[in-house]
């Protein structure tokens, strides 16, 4: 019940916590910051409770969020793949691209490729995935690298856009 804890719970762990608790443990203004996260869905409202709807993953200098694995809490054609293991090695063993330079994630997800070569130095991302909701995470990771204090280019596309324009340049 220690705000620390009930933090913990709900936006690391992704355990359903009371809602009452969490606004305490958000501090003043708890209430209607709970309140907005629901609103936005990033927390998920079930009862008297929330749970968060995204994964943090520590990624190096930065944190990666992405949906929950095969138990996400959204359709299936909405979820993004969650980060794992396999994506954690790719990222701490990808070779550092040159510094300034410039680099393409397909099928991104959340973006947790282009991110982690962003702390290692690229200063330039293309980011295509299908999912419009992946997009929309590899956006707000980009958001949380540049928070950081690094100022990067991302660029984002759909599968489908891709797939129009390599077509018709074909044709």
């Amino acid at each position: 019940d220690e705000p620390l804890g009930v933090l913990l719970l709900c936006f690391v762990v992704g355990v359903a916590v009371d809602l009452d608790k969490l606004a305490a443990a958000l501090g003043a203004g708890g209430d209607q910051l709970a309140d907005a996260l629901v609103r936005s869905g990033l927390l998920v409202r079930v009862a008297n409770r929330a749970a968060c709807a995204l994964q943090l993953f520590p990624l190096e200098d930065d944190v990666v969020a992405t949906d929950w694995s095969s138990e996400s809490l959204l359709e299936a054609d909405d979820a993004v793949m969650s980060v794992g293991y396999e994506s954690l090695e790719l990222a701490y063993l990808a070779p550092h691209p040159p510094r300034g330079g410039r680099v393409l994630d397909l099928c991104s997800g959340s973006g947790v490729q282009g991110v982690s070569l962003f702390s290692r130095g690229a200063t330039s991302c293309t980011f295509v995935d299908g999912n419009p909701r992946a997009l929309a995470l590899a956006w707000m990771n980009v958001l949380w690298c540049e928070c950081a204090g690094r100022l990067v280019d991302a660029r984002y596309r759909t599968g489908r856009c891709l797939r129009d324009e390599v077509s018709s340049r074909a044709a």
